[in-house]
């Protein structure tokens, strides 16, 4: 086809087609040398916010890949990023969000808290389609987009990286329990994992009146649909029946069918 005979709508119909221009375009990037100076062509970008205010999402996307692929833009991909997070106009795709968020943080842009608790996930468990997106298990990295997260003002941050220290990598008892107060008796996970850490003795001196108060706490104050709700609600009726198996050491997730 000749493009002597096409229109500029026809050209730019024709350029957008191709469904790996986004791939180029990230792929070009990649090999493009990281300006530390944070000088970047903004031309394209500003366009495309632009139609994104005005909801032209369409047009709002074919600029950024636009501004990735011509200026080289870490704000165009992280915006890319969020319209995969957010599911505008491309089918929602959080963990190429997260590539791309990650992609662009390592040059300067920082993401919402929401953004770095999806992060964080994918760091954290081994979930296939983050596997694919390249986002295999890296657990110190988890934990640097969770204290990110805590930086944005999210202390319940400290409850995911308590968290982090309950996996079989990491398993540190006394930095997860600290890491569960720090996150506050409002984040009913940390609660739970408080009183299931001090009814088996895991990092703290064994105290059943204490892990009753916070599984007692935890049924007074959450939902009946609330999962830990329901762990509680669980671990009480096994205290009361005096089933406190000891577990076995180097408990860490997935060692005990009762914990998820």
């Amino acid at each position: 086809m000749n493009s002597f005979f096409l229109s500029d709508n026809d050209i730019k119909a024709i350029y957008y087609s191709n469904n790996n221009l986004e791939d180029l375009a990230i792929d070009s990037y990649l090999c493009t040398p990281f300006e530390k100076d944070g000088s970047y062509d903004c031309e394209l970008l500003d366009i495309g916010e632009d139609y994104e205010d005005a909801g032209m999402y369409e047009e709002a996307y074919k600029y950024y890949v636009e501004s990735i692929l011509v200026e080289n833009n870490p704000y165009a991909l992280n915006n890319l990023g969020r319209m995969y997070s957010d599911g505008i106009y491309v089918e929602r795709n959080d963990p190429k969000a997260c590539h791309y968020f990650e992609i662009a943080h390592a040059r300067g842009v920082e993401q919402r808290a929401g953004d770095y608790l999806m992060m964080g996930s994918y760091r954290q468990y081994d979930v296939e389609s983050g596997i694919k997106e390249g986002l295999t298990r890296d657990l110190p990295l988890a934990i640097k987009w969770y204290l990110k997260m805590v930086e944005c003002g999210y202390i319940d941050g400290y409850s995911n990286i308590g968290c982090v220290f309950l996996e079989k990598e990491m398993l540190d008892y006394d930095k997860a329990y600290e890491c569960f107060e720090i996150a506050g008796c409002e984040d009913s996970r940390s609660q739970y994992y408080k009183a299931f850490l001090l009814e088996f003795g895991l990092g703290r001196r064994r105290n059943i009146q204490l892990a009753k108060y916070y599984f007692e706490r935890i049924i007074q104050e959450c939902k009946p649909n609330d999962m830990f709700y329901q762990y509680a609600t669980t671990r009480l009726r096994e205290i009361k029946e005096k089933r406190i198996p000891v577990l076995k050491n180097g408990y860490y997730f997935g060692s005990d069918p009762r914990v998820d």
